[in-house]
């Protein structure tokens, strides 16, 4: 774990006298089975499953309270997947986890669910790249004009990569290394855009209001990247050359958060697909953005490069890649929707939420004490970006993530005096 995920955490470690423990998820970091990873990964990825990493945990914890009779209840914690985790295993395990904080816990983000079904947005996941777009605009704080040339620039990286002198161009202009767009494989502008793209998709998730290093790496972005990025975009509508430079200096600022890098190296096509995330995408459809449906937004029009969510390609996509086929209604069979959450089926469980964080749009939102049955309760964070209030706390947080962190607090003071102690 890293220190920016345990604000909350370690407030009850040092207040309240709590025992933290953070456990590697299998197939991550070190957590290898059948040897170490070359072999994992060639011949034991069908032990690869959400249900079999959280079956570690709770034999975890059975051990832990094996050596410590005097245990007392068990809260888990997460943010993004791992908060996922924290409210499936307060769902599939009750008897050991008497809690679960769930940030920025995109559980809905699955066929069958309004997530993939809403024609507002175009389905398909299309809400994810509505909220990347929204905050670009001017109601999140970023610069007027920002969306309008930020569609535009795509329009013109599509126009110059279909010729070989306008790729040359596209190298200079975003300081490409040189070389990488000589072929007419690029001629559609392909990744061009998508690199375009997905830095406008990691300023969304880390538009913190503090400088983070959470996105970047090593090199921190400032505070509220996204209106920093959208600064040279601001204005009148750009146009050649002008609209490219300007694109490039947004972009720019993620990639060379450094300040040294001399040019930069596209990924492959099909980099955003490959790895055990993808694997675990292409078995349980576990969220995965660069396949969610893009230019169907509202408001302003869409601005990114139209994509449809296509199933066909993603069942072609994991057999080559894997030999397995996703199963689409496995997470929903499983645990259901919203409507499993409100109806009360399940307790002791509060998801939070921020209002910047594009996964919001795969959340539990908005649950109304009129419609909660049970002890589960929604967080909205004002300005919060992703899982921002399980980051340590700063004086420029907004007023609403420190309500949201009470919140979280009294819950779990809840959850704990009402354990009985024989579970």
């Amino acid at each position: 774990a890293q220190c920016f995920d345990i604000f909350i955490i370690l407030c009850l470690k040092l207040s309240r006298g709590a025992l933290l423990v953070f456990a590697e998820h299998r197939f991550y970091g070190e957590t290898w089975p059948c040897g170490g990873m070359d072999t994992a990964m060639e011949h034991c990825m069908h032990l690869m499953t959400h249900e079999q990493a959280m079956a570690d945990y709770v034999q975890l914890l059975a051990a832990l309270r094996h050596e410590d009779a005097a245990a007392g209840p068990v809260i888990a914690f997460g943010g993004s997947y791992g908060g996922m985790l924290s409210a499936w295993m307060r769902m599939k395990y009750p008897g050991t986890i008497h809690g679960a904080v769930a940030a920025s816990a995109p559980i809905l983000g699955f066929p069958g669910l309004d997530f993939y079904d809403s024609a507002e947005t175009g389905g398909g996941g299309g809400a994810y790249w509505q909220i990347v777009q929204d905050d670009m605009g001017p109601a999140a704080g970023s610069a007027e004009g920002c969306q309008a040339n930020a569609q535009a620039s795509f329009g013109e990286i599509a126009a110059r990569s279909r010729t070989s002198e306008g790729r040359l161009e596209l190298e200079r202009i975003y300081g490409l290394c040189e070389g990488q767009l000589g072929d007419d494989a690029d001629e559609d502008g392909y990744r061009v855009m998508m690199h375009v793209l997905f830095a406008y998709d990691d300023y969304a998730m880390g538009n913190y209001p503090f400088s983070s290093t959470y996105i970047s790496g090593d090199f921190p972005l400032p505070p509220f990247p996204m209106r920093v990025a959208c600064e040279p975009l601001g204005g009148a509508l750009l146009e050649g050359d002008e609209l490219l430079s300007a694109s490039a200096s947004s972009v720019n600022l993620l990639y060379n958060a450094s300040k040294v890098e001399q040019c930069f190296i596209l990924s492959e096509r099909d980099d955003e697909l490959d790895g055990i995330w993808d694997y675990q995408w292409c078995t349980q459809l576990m969220c995965q953005e660069t396949y969610f449906t893009r230019g169907t937004q509202r408001g302003s029009g869409p601005i990114f490069p139209p994509y449809e969510f296509n199933m066909t390609f993603v069942e072609a996509h994991c057999r080559a890649g894997y030999g397995v086929s996703p199963r689409p209604d496995w997470i929903r069979e499983s645990y259901g929707g919203a409507d499993s959450v409100v109806r009360g089926e399940y307790t002791n469980i509060v998801f939070s939420n921020g209002e910047y964080d594009p996964w919001r749009s795969a959340g539990v939102n908005n649950i109304s004490s009129q419609e909660a049955q049970s002890s589960v309760v929604t967080v909205f964070i004002a300005e919060g970006a992703h899982h921002l209030d399980l980051m340590f706390a700063t004086d420029e947080d907004p007023a609403s993530v420190t309500q949201a962190r009470e919140v979280e607090l009294a819950l779990i003071d809840q959850w704990t005096a009402e354990w009985g102690g024989g579970e």
